[in-house]
């Protein structure tokens, strides 16, 4: 009986069949990149919502201590326009205490801390407190924003009541004033996209002291 070659027992039964050829396996790598991105594009933008949403927790509560701090402190913080109250809450813990740098340390209530409270997005984000004159307004300066965290933390606090005014910086001041200060109406979410831009921008709020 005629045995048959090693080769063609091969062809017959598949064994030897050819690899992937460089193209296949370069569609297959391109698939897994595209799902591999979707998922962490996914994860980034979760992971942003909820530190725009932390951020907003925080921001309340820091609001609602001051308006406390400065009800029962009776502390007269109508000693200047454009005053600096950042130091006055960190050492009377308005801020969360999250927000703190270790070893941040304030000359006095009205002095510039040493390292200003952070925001949750991280990459310089802080936040500094003021008070103004004329409104005995308590004003939220939220600077080193990136721009789609600046579109997320506007929408929320704009679209908030008892604001007294609302500014964006993207290089120039943009702002306006809210009733009963002001004609103006809350901005939409169009005009906040159109004005959070750059790489590095501010958003500022304005609070009644009491």
């Amino acid at each position: 009986m005629r045995k048959l070659s090693p080769n063609r027992c091969a062809r017959r039964s598949g064994i030897g069949s050819r690899g992937f050829t460089l193209t296949e396996i370069a569609i297959v790598l391109g698939v897994v990149g595209i799902v591999l991105g979707g998922i962490w594009a996914a994860a980034a933008l979760v992971s942003q919502n909820d530190k725009t949403q932390e951020a907003s927790q925080d921001i309340a509560l820091i609001v609602a201590n001051y308006r406390s701090l400065f009800s029962t402190r009776g502390i007269d913080y109508n000693n200047g326009y454009w005053t600096d109250f950042t130091c006055f809450g960190i050492q009377n813990n308005a801020f969360p205490s999250s927000m703190i740098v270790p070893g941040t340390s304030c000359a006095g209530p009205t002095a510039t801390p040493s390292t200003y409270p952070q925001m949750p997005w991280g990459g310089g984000s802080i936040i500094k407190v003021y008070t103004q004159e004329n409104n005995q307004t308590i004003q939220l300066s939220i600077e080193g924003l990136t721009s789609t965290a600046c579109n997320q933390i506007a929408d929320q606090l704009f679209a908030q009541s008892g604001i007294t005014y609302e500014e964006i910086y993207n290089g120039s001041w943009n702002g306006g004033w809210m009733p009963p200060y002001g004609n103006n109406t809350p901005w939409t979410v169009t005009q906040v996209a159109g004005l959070c831009t750059g790489g590095w921008t501010i958003v500022q709020v304005g609070y009644s002291a009491r």
